[in-house]
């Protein structure tokens, strides 16, 4: 009753933009051309989501054309989603400045954006400025610390000797989220 009502409510080119995705996602459609944003190209939301899809199926690099579009356009409600979006994928290939620009801008936009923190903490970790990735991460949420997070804090504490700290986090993410691959990948020892 509740997906005839949404679909109830779609105007036809998001009807067909609904078709296409649950046939790409189920695997029945697999043309890598297809192009979901030319049904609505003035729609940021289907831009963010179809720049989302290039992004996790190889393509990060088209990927940023798409969030780059949802982000321009004023009506959009929430451009601070596909900001980090765009940080996550231009990291993917390497261009961490591009990321770190993304990140902090959309900061700008949502001051308490964590995944845009996070983006910054990884970059920090990576280039090891392991004190400015210890920043970001406390600016988080602490209550709501994804995996990752927790394993990153981890790992940032280990490399800057606060074992106090390292085994913290290890023992939040093995509380918290006891079956996740980065609970699993403590018993490894490595931090990438």
């Amino acid at each position: 009753a509740m997906v005839g009502k949404v679909i109830h409510g779609l105007l036809p080119w998001q009807m067909i933009a609904l078709v296409v995705a649950l046939l790409v996602a189920s695997g029945w459609l697999t043309n890598a051309n297809i192009d979901l944003s030319a049904l609505a190209p003035q729609d940021p939301e289907i831009r963010q989501n179809w720049g989302f899809y290039l992004c996790t199926h190889g393509r990060p690099r088209d990927s940023l054309a798409e969030f780059d579009a949802a982000i321009r356009n004023p009506l959009y409600k929430t451009p601070e989603v596909p900001l980090v979006n765009a940080g996550r994928c231009s990291a993917s290939f390497g261009d961490i400045n591009a990321a770190d620009a993304y990140f902090r801008r959309a900061l700008v936009l949502a001051a308490n954006n964590d995944a845009a923190m996070l983006g910054l903490a990884q970059i920090a970790y990576r280039e090891s400025r392991n004190e400015e990735a210890r920043r970001w991460l406390k600016s988080m949420r602490q209550a709501i610390l994804p995996p990752v997070a927790l394993y990153l804090g981890m790992c940032v504490e280990r490399k800057l000797g606060d074992r106090q700290a390292e085994t913290s986090y290890a023992a939040q993410l093995k509380n918290r989220y006891p079956e996740a691959d980065e609970t699993k990948a403590i018993a490894t020892g490595k931090c990438e």
